[in-house]
């Protein structure tokens, strides 16, 4: 079956890559322009005290069930400056205004213990009511358009939660791709044979991206799935269409003709790529067993990837391969002067800032342009191919027959290289992320940053107890809204785990108390309950 489907896409690879073209362009206009992305984190774990204590939230008062958020100030006047005073307590009053937003003011007997006895640097505390990602992401824009307005000397705002944060693709695929073009081409000394698997992987990372973005609308899924899909679907991608066309010019090596080569590299290389991206699938698939949702959001994205690059590896690479031809074996100086273009751009876009896949695409464009021109015509000579070196004459070869004639040497050696790269484990600490790993460009880094310094450690890593029945009538149980509290200082050698869960839309660490007679377990005091 895969060498009859790659003799069809081989003989009709005008249709094959046009078909292509359409789903690309197709999926990112509905994806990106029509219906959009609708990410969220749904991190409760079923049957948990954590998803219990969210139940109790939305029952009692859904306005404290949603997000949480922070407006952190400092002022080197002191908070309680008349102008600082004034300037704030408007702006609270503002933002509280707004649909669904709830303000504790720290200047309110309920925010009392929202300002730091240590520094003049204070806080009010934002519940917001649960809504879509980009609903929340206009609220979060909207806030800050307000405060903005507030202009006191020596008035520093800053805005914390994951609201305000601004997710930024990183240039990891750039890396990635910036790599992936060097070691090609130093593998196989020619820009087709380089460019085949790094363009059936970028035509199989659109499409899958732009599928993740679709799949959000209907599955939880943080916003950064369409990373982690890019990630993984341009790794197996370049890997999948690698193994092909390796196959595919040992064929013209042995005399067959391109149609031939490209039909037994689908039927033989198709083979392990079919069978090895299953494997991933599966294995992606695995983590459904988790039970978090937004965890299986993730998995069906990736999963989405992969399954697209081994659907391009089998369909529009042999589109491609019949383009190509012979002349796979063929570089000219134009090509590799492209190349060059390409790689510079992705370096440059990397070292300033720039959007590095753009900078690219864009020196490229202007790399053909200028190579249209007659004065550039010399450019498409092709360079003299080198000279193939006899098997037995090749540094894997060679590498082979010294490992298996000292084959414990190569064992101990290998394995003393993998323990060593290991030993950074032994030092992992896991947890959950929050606003302390963002950069510090970004305002909820930042707002963090001036609550450790202004609270103490473990400020922002706070605890709600939550109490139902008769208990919730005692006076003490009732005697005042929530407050942090710092948990004891964890040691250097040995972490303190949290005894708790965490909600499914903030940070915070819950517990739920029932009533008994026995106190309720907990590794944090002084905290007061909701």
């Amino acid at each position: 079956m895969l060498e009859r489907l790659a003799r069809a896409c081989y003989r009709r690879r005008w249709r094959v890559l046009v078909a292509w073209i359409v789903v690309l362009v197709g999926v990112n206009v509905v994806a990106n322009g029509i219906v959009g992305a609708d990410y969220r984190a749904d991190m409760t774990l079923p049957d948990s005290e954590s998803k219990e204590v969210q139940d109790l939230l939305e029952a009692a008062n859904p306005a404290r069930a949603g997000f949480t958020a922070q407006i952190v100030f400092r002022a080197e006047q002191g908070v309680d400056d008349p102008a600082v005073r004034d300037a704030m307590e408007s702006l609270f009053e503002r933002v509280d205004r707004l649909d669904g937003v709830d303000v504790t003011s720290p200047y309110s007997p309920e925010g009392a213990g929202q300002v730091s006895d240590r520094l003049p640097i204070a806080f009010a505390e934002l519940n917001v009511s649960d809504r879509e990602y980009q609903e929340m992401l206009d609220l979060a824009e909207e806030i800050e358009a307000l405060g903005d307005d507030v202009r006191v000397e020596g008035l520093t705002i800053e805005y914390g939660g994951e609201m305000f944060a601004e997710f930024e693709m990183p240039e990891a695929e750039a890396l990635g791709l910036l790599a992936a073009i060097i070691i090609l081409i130093v593998a196989f000394g020619s820009v087709i044979a380089m460019g085949l698997p790094i363009g059936t992987a970028l035509f199989g990372l659109g499409t899958g991206v732009a599928l993740t973005v679709l799949v959000s609308r209907v599955q939880s899924m943080p916003d950064f799935a369409p990373q982690m899909t890019a990630m993984i679907g341009l790794g197996v991608g370049i890997d999948y269409a690698l193994f092909i066309v390796t196959r595919y010019r040992e064929g013209l090596h042995q005399g067959m003709e391109p149609v031939d080569a490209t039909a037994r590299a689908i039927d033989t290389s198709g083979r392990a790529v079919l069978f090895a991206g299953a494997t991933v699938i599966i294995s992606l698939l695995g983590l459904y067993l988790m039970g978090l949702a937004f965890v299986q959001g993730l998995a069906t994205g990736a999963a989405l990837g992969v399954l697209v690059m081994m659907a391009a590896a089998v369909t529009l690479l042999p589109a491609l391969l019949g383009f190509a031809g012979r002349r796979i074996e063929v570089t000219t100086y134009r090509g590799a002067l492209g190349v060059l273009a390409v790689t510079g751009g992705l370096l440059l876009g990397l070292l300033t800032g720039v959007g590095a896949l753009a900078l690219a695409g864009l020196v490229t464009l202007a790399v053909l342009v200028v190579g249209s021109f007659t004065f550039a015509r010399g450019l498409a000579r092709p360079i003299p191919p080198r000279r193939p070196k006899a098997r037995e004459e090749r540094f894997w070869f060679r590498w082979s027959r010294v490992v298996q004639r000292r084959p414990w040497a190569a064992f101990t050696g290998g394995l003393v290289v993998l323990v060593v790269l290991a030993l950074p484990v032994l030092d992992l600490r896991l947890g959950f992320g929050d606003t302390g790993n963002y950069v510090e460009e970004q305002s909820p880094r930042r707002a963090y940053d001036l609550l450790a310094e202004g609270f103490g450690p473990g400020f922002n890593g706070p605890i709600i107890v939550t109490v139902s029945g008769d208990a919730a009538a005692d006076p003490a149980a009732a005697g005042g809204s929530p407050r942090r509290c710092a948990p004891p200082r964890a040691s250097r050698t040995r972490p303190i785990p949290s005894p708790c869960a965490t909600t499914s839309r903030s940070s915070r660490c819950t517990r739920t108390a029932r009533p008994r007679t026995r106190r309720p377990r907990s590794s944090c005091t002084g905290c007061a309950t909701t």
